[in-house]
């Protein structure tokens, strides 16, 4: 019997989600301030960010 839960890694190649939610906020995204941050709101900080 396993008594442990698999929680998935962050990604490591990705943006990171308090850098993200700080540039939604201020760029009037509806970010939630827990959980996973909407692929939509990364695609555009990705945009804007390189």
């Amino acid at each position: 019997m396993k008594r442990s839960k698999h929680i998935p890694a962050a990604a490591a190649d990705g943006p990171r989600p308090g850098l993200v939610r700080e540039w939604a906020k201020a760029n009037g995204f509806d970010v939630p301030r827990r959980g996973r941050v909407p692929a939509s709101v990364v695609a555009e900080y990705n945009k804007v960010a390189s």
